[in-house]
């Protein structure tokens, strides 16, 4: 929402591993007002997106994005706005680095910034050279950021006179 308000000439694509976590996504936008499309095995669909993609939100799966992002691309280069990715349990990306990198290189070309935000409870994965891959293309590792459970709930029980939020033993 920040960034709808200081740049309205900006879009949002958020992916996701399951049909899950699209509803939720799509639940939580509609709650705070933001405009979200889900985008489903037919692009074609989105025609009220595409008419106006500035502070919207397309929510899909992984799967959805690598085999459609050229016909999106196609699309989009016609309004030109800036994109934000926003890969939610981000592991599940790095074996599609392939078409996340060459879609980067496509909004690139069209002269558009792509911001992209990783985040993911568990980013190792045994695939050590995906892992650093997905980590230089985000910029490396100056743009990780970890936040533990228990240093939130420090953080939040610290600034209360009582402590409000329930301590969790959390052990990966």
């Amino acid at each position: 929402k920040y960034i709808f308000d200081t740049n309205e000439n900006t879009t949002t694509i958020i992916l996701v591993p399951t049909i899950t976590l699209i509803n939720q996504w799509l639940s939580i936008l509609e709650a705070i007002g933001i405009k979200g499309f889900e985008w489903s095995t037919n692009i074609e669909s989105l025609d009220n997106y595409f008419a106006n993609p500035d502070k919207s939100v397309l929510v899909t799966i992984y799967s959805r994005f690598t085999d459609q992002y050229e016909k999106y691309y196609s699309k989009i280069r016609i309004v030109k706005p800036n994109i934000v990715i926003i890969a939610d349990e981000c592991h599940n990306l790095y074996s599609m680095l392939d078409h996340f990198e060459r879609f980067n290189t496509l909004v690139n070309k069209m002269g558009k910034k792509i911001f992209n935000v990783g985040l993911s409870a568990t980013i190792s994965s045994f695939k050590e050279n995906e892992v650093n891959r997905y980590i230089s293309m985000m910029g490396g590792d100056s743009n990780v950021f970890e936040i533990s459970l228990s240093s939130f709930y420090s953080l939040w029980n610290d600034q209360n006179e009582m402590p409000c939020l329930k301590q969790i033993m959390y052990i990966p």
